[in-house]
């Protein structure tokens, strides 16, 4: 979702920042193009509305899904305390167990003591002289062996009846807790799923509603860069580089002086037509020092006029030459200069130039 955000921040300053300059251009077109300049204005506007409800409703749900991560941060580290309460209850447990095996230690040392009395009584007996005399003494240390056994009992089961019960409320505390805890962490996870999709659903459907609006303003900036151009069509270039070529070669004017409406590459030193109408076609070459350099006006591959600097005498001249065509130009067709004898053009700026513009629009 930030690699979205940081998507739709990216085409909202773009965007931003193209029909600002778009807007600046406006203000040098004609007054009858007003309302086209007030229709964009008003879509850009509405495009900006759009992308900042867009990067709120972003924001919203970045923070409720942060609110969502807390929350289960929160019911994790519950869970770690009751799993750490739980822990300690299973060492007091031991320690239960412990006292019970110290109490059954202490019950068989009182066995032992009861067999010491019986044998103590065993030789009390002995001594005696009466049979009376023997079964006082014998009752006296029944009940006394009789009543240390069932005090010994009676506190031994009640500290473990005790234990048991604390450690069971503990367990139903644990067992309760831990089942609210998943319960808890269950509903927030779908909670959150729910949310994702949600989210997504809303992210997909800004984008369709962003990518039509860019489309209108697409759309809106090239009628405005249509009427921005008008009708006027026309460039001038010149030859920078003192360069030699071969027969058929195009020749290449590097350096655009001027040019409006469009169609001339200076890569290719071809223009390229981008509306019917009749055209002036110019050029003007240099041929170097003895040089020759007799060149043709081409119109899609058929020669036109030439334009030829020859130079018949082995003398230190710069021969120049130039020509001019008035030509009816369809959409698309091609227009260029090529070399038809010599090899070497001498480059200078604005020395030899190649210009065409439209004189006549016939669209």
């Amino acid at each position: 979702m930030e690699r979205i955000t940081s998507c739709i921040v990216f085409l909202y300053s773009f965007l931003t920042v193209e029909c600002l300059l778009f807007h600046g251009q406006t203000n040098a077109t004609p007054a009858s193009n007003g309302q086209l300049h007030i229709n964009v204005d008003s879509q850009i506007r509405h495009l900006q509305t759009v992308l900042d409800s867009v990067l709120t409703d972003v924001v919203s749900l970045k923070q409720e899904n942060h609110q969502q991560q807390t929350r289960i941060s929160f019911l994790e580290n519950e869970l770690k305390n009751v799993q750490r309460e739980n822990s300690i209850m299973k060492s007091k447990i031991d320690n239960s167990n412990s006292t019970t095996t110290f109490l059954l230690q202490q019950n068989a040392i009182l066995k032992e003591e009861l067999n010491s009395l019986n044998t103590t009584c065993m030789l009390i007996q002995q001594n005696m002289t009466t049979p009376e005399d023997i079964r006082r003494l014998t009752d006296v240390l029944t009940f006394e062996m009789e009543q240390t056994i069932r005090d010994g009992q009676r506190k031994l089961m009640m500290n473990m009846s005790a234990t048991l019960k604390d450690l069971q409320v503990r367990d139903r505390y644990l067992s309760l807790s831990v089942l609210d805890v998943h319960n808890e962490t269950a509903t927030l996870k779908s909670s959150l799923e729910e949310q994702q999709k949600s989210t997504k659903l809303q992210i997909q459907n800004s984008s369709l509603s962003l990518y039509s609006e860019i489309a209108k303003v697409n759309d809106s900036l090239s009628n405005l860069r249509s009427a921005c151009t008008g009708s006027n069509v026309g460039f001038t270039a010149g030859a920078t580089r003192l360069h030699t070529y071969t027969v058929g070669q195009t020749v290449i004017f590097d350096s655009v002086v001027y040019q409006v409406g469009g169609g001339y590459n200076p890569t290719t030193g071809v223009f390229t037509a981008p509306k019917p109408g009749l055209y002036l076609i110019f050029c003007t070459v240099v041929a170097y020092d003895e040089h020759t350099f007799w060149t043709k006006i081409m119109v899609n591959g058929s020669g036109k006029a030439g334009v030829m600097a020859y130079n018949t005498a082995s003398v230190d001249i710069y021969q120049s030459a130039s020509n001019l065509v008035v030509y009816q130009l369809q959409a698309g067709d091609r227009v260029w200069i090529q070399l038809f004898r010599g090899d070497t053009l001498y480059s200078s700026l604005p020395d030899t130039t190649f210009s065409v513009t439209l004189i006549n629009d016939t669209e």
